[in-house]
């Protein structure tokens, strides 16, 4: 039997009534801590188990999701945080799945060896669509990467942030990611601030009113006042943000 790799990250110290190579006895388990994770790295593996003791980790728990981003992660969770809507706004993001401990051996082994498969999925051949996102064309382990990870934070209503030098493609990447936004319909709009002059940004962003007359007053909204997307760029580096109402 070939046996596969699971990374397990837990929040603290090692829990010994939750004994994961008992259940899962044909799979290499690589266990370790969320800063450990963020410190030094881990190996690769296509499913991870992430442990959440409590919610004062979370924003800890997000960049490690983050930086493993082609592994399937299932959370495991105490029952008494599933009611915390940071944390379900997390799984929904970032992960395959989830498990409310105690652990159900049974599900558990289906769960994580569903995940694998998955994952095995997203492995298409060289030339096939998966090396294509918008007008971004990359067969490389590094631009693989990146479409993945578009398409997971295209899922997500929140701002997102993409840095890089002139000429490195982030107007490719958030169109790309407006795209497949729920606001693929509408339009996208790009605005260069750092050719706009510093008198006229507040205007063009939260717009302005003009009245020549006491009675007659002409509205122009700004940017963050229309339902659409919205690109901000300044020097060498570019902001992205969906603004909408």
């Amino acid at each position: 039997m070939v046996r596969r790799n699971l990374i397990y990250v837990r929040q603290g110290p090692a829990d010994p009534e939750c004994p994961l190579q008992a259940h899962l006895c044909d799979w290499d388990i690589e266990e370790t801590t969320f800063r450990q994770v963020l410190r030094a790295g881990a190996g690769a593996a296509r499913v991870g188990l992430a442990r959440v003791d409590s919610t004062a980790q979370l924003d800890v728990l997000e960049r490690v999701l983050t930086v493993l981003c082609d592994t399937e992660w299932i959370l495991l969770i105490p029952p008494n945080l599933l009611s915390d809507p940071r944390l379900r706004a997390l799984v929904y993001r970032c992960c395959f799945d989830y498990h409310a401990l105690p652990l159900d051996p049974h599900r558990l082994r289906f769960s994580v060896g569903h995940a694998e498969g998955m994952s095995r999925l997203r492995e298409s051949p060289v030339g096939s669509s998966a090396d294509v996102e918008g007008e971004m064309v990359g067969v490389s382990p590094v631009m693989q990467r990146m479409f993945r990870l578009l398409r997971k934070v295209a899922r997500t209503d929140a701002p997102v942030l993409i840095q890089g030098e002139s000429g490195t493609g982030k107007e490719l990447a958030a169109k790309a990611i407006h795209e497949r936004s729920a606001r693929a319909q509408g339009p996208f709009v790009a605005v260069n601030c750092g050719a706009l002059p510093a008198s006229l940004i507040q205007s063009e962003l939260f717009g302005h009113e003009k009245a020549p007359l006491p009675v007659l007053i002409s509205v122009r909204p700004g940017v963050s006042k229309r339902p659409q997307a919205a690109l901000f760029s300044w020097m060498r580096s570019a902001i992205y943000r969906w603004i909408y109402r």
